[in-house]
């Protein structure tokens, strides 16, 4: 085994990444006490004792190291040298490959606390990649070893543990509640947890330099709302719910959603954090704010996005709903989209660093032009259609950005593809209306021929089969006919079950399957599932 390790950094280096993730990582969660956790470094370097004498504490201690390493290689901004992001990254899977060498001798040997923080550790690492897999499995490792340490459970007296470590059995406990919840949320994963079984309070002490807000604490609280709206809107008891109780419990969990967003406080807000880490006013730092936000606006879409396909499935049974049903879903679409529109605005606070977390930089960026781009594509003539498209293009830039700064290692080259594919559908949409003007025909002819329908925005006039509606040309396509007159689109279905020319990924619409965007990456925009897509094509 010790073959295949790489070497450490000499302690120097050491040192500095360690600072650098206590620095960085730490003010976000609070995994790790920071003198315990230098008292056993020191303890290592002094003795005789090789850290693979412990193979709980090696792994921990490497996992920190890359952690820490992805922060020192991104103090330099990497728009300024490409090639520094790449630099970091590579550096640090140095580090983390040799916590992935002895991963068997993690789970095969007692479980310890330290064994439970390096899965722990290794989760936040594999945050920072583009496939979820590593991160989904990972971190179901620790919630499973965590709870058969009873660490999802209140300490009793019996126990014999001291209040320190019940603090820090609460501290990892939480940081892995948040984990496990947000995962299931995001990627549509089973949860590890069983809320029923949770007695573990929140920590006191937190382990980190200000007290002035705790970003751990609002993460924890937010955790605890995704994990009550995977389990009230997309279980499978939820998906047979009457609609006015779905109706009713999506407005119960905005309000405790509204609630969690009205108590962060005023110098917690986007508008006065800062750019650095925090300073001694107790100012935010700036990615911490930004997190809220993105946290906030991805659970109302998380919340609201399941009625539009309730309302298809309502209008294609016979049981349809009641205008005042009606309705209340229109204005759920409305607010899907309204907070996915603040989810592309905010991408433009974004920065590119080697330790953002891929849920910050890719996650929820993709979520907001996937919402939008379903939108426009059916509903092209809505009076939002350009200025979506325009809000698309925003992040369409952030990604090209990305690319650029990790030297083509992240590539969403098919993000700008939805934008002009989305402008298609308007000029096509615009011209079967007479809407565009073109030479022979009169306009005033082509205006008078048109019947606007409103958009999901329009609360107060849509009806049950306008929410989800398709060109009529589009449900009507034939494999030699497309309702957008473009070669892109000749093989595209959109949920009329038109199979795909041989050889090519298709875009299919339909409720109960992933979309998929030429194995870029696929996604359930309209699922019953609460992911909004599935990065285990991302290429």
């Amino acid at each position: 085994m010790k073959s295949q390790l790489n070497p450490l950094p000499n302690p120097a280096i050491a040192r500095e990444y360690v600072k650098a993730y206590f620095d960085a990582d730490q003010s976000w969660f609070p995994l790790l006490d920071r003198e315990d956790f230098m008292r056993q470094v020191q303890s290592y370097a002094h003795s005789s004792n090789s850290f693979l004498n412990s193979v709980p504490w090696y792994a921990l201690y490497t996992t920190v190291l890359a952690l820490g390493c992805r922060v020192v290689g991104s103090k330099q901004n990497p728009s300024d040298r490409p090639a520094r992001f790449a630099e970091a990254e590579s550096e640090a899977m140095k580090y983390f490959h040799n916590a992935l060498v002895v991963q068997s001798e993690l789970i095969s040997r007692r479980t310890t606390l330290t064994t439970v923080k390096a899965f722990a550790a290794m989760t936040l690492y594999a945050q920072h990649s583009t496939t979820p897999q590593c991160e989904y499995k990972f971190c179901s490792m620790a919630v499973r070893l965590s709870q058969g340490m009873g660490m999802h459970k209140r300490a009793s007296p019996q126990w014999d543990i001291t209040p320190a470590e019940s603090e820090e059995r609460s501290r990892v406990f939480w940081v892995l509640y948040w984990m496990d919840k947000t995962i299931s949320l995001r990627m549509g994963r089973p949860s590890a947890i069983d809320d029923g079984e949770v007695s573990c309070p929140l920590p006191r002490t937190l382990g980190i330099s200000s007290a002035s807000f705790s970003f751990y604490l609002f993460a924890a609280r937010y955790a605890r709302i995704c994990s009550q709206i995977t389990s009230l809107m997309y279980s499978a008891k939820a998906l047979i719910m009457p609609l006015s109780e779905l109706l009713e419990t999506a407005e119960e969990l905005e309000a405790k959603l509204q609630r969690w967003h009205d108590d962060i406080p005023e110098h917690a807000r986007l508008e006065n954090s800062t750019k650095g880490q925090l300073d001694s006013s107790g100012t935010v730092p700036h990615l911490q704010a930004l997190a809220l936000e993105y946290f906030y606006h991805y659970a109302i879409c998380a919340i609201h996005r399941r009625f539009p396909a309730q309302t298809f499935w309502h209008s294609k049974s016979q049981n349809s709903p009641d205008d005042s049903a009606t309705e209340k879903m229109v204005e759920k679409g409305r607010k899907c989209l309204e907070a996915s529109r603040s989810i592309c605005l905010l991408t433009s606070n974004l920065e590119v660093h080697a330790y953002n977390p891929s849920w910050l930089l890719i996650y929820y960026p993709l979520s907001g032009i996937i919402t939008l781009f379903t939108n426009v594509v059916t509903d092209p003539l809505a009076p939002t259609a350009n200025t979506d498209i325009a809000l698309m293009e925003v992040v369409t830039g952030f990604f090209g950005k990305l690319e650029f700064c990790t030297s083509g290692g992240m590539a969403f080259t098919k993000t700008a593809e939805l934008s002009r594919l989305a402008r298609k559908a308007i000029k096509k949409a615009r011209r079967e209306k007479g809407l565009d003007h073109r030479p022979g025909t009169s306009r005033s002819q082509g205006i008078s021929s048109v019947s606007p329908q409103s958009d999901i925005l329009s609360a107060n006039t849509a009806t049950t089969d306008s929410i989800l509606r398709l060109p009529q040309s589009a449900t009507d396509a034939t494999p030699g006919s497309s309702w957008i007159d473009c070669p892109d689109w000749a093989n595209i279905s959109i949920g009329n079950g038109v199979p795909d020319a041989e050889g090519e990924a298709g875009f299919d619409m339909n409720l109960e399957s992933g979309m998929q965007l030429e194995h870029n990456f696929g996604f359930n925009g309209t699922s019953p599932w609460p992911g909004t897509w599935n990065l285990d094509l991302l290429t």
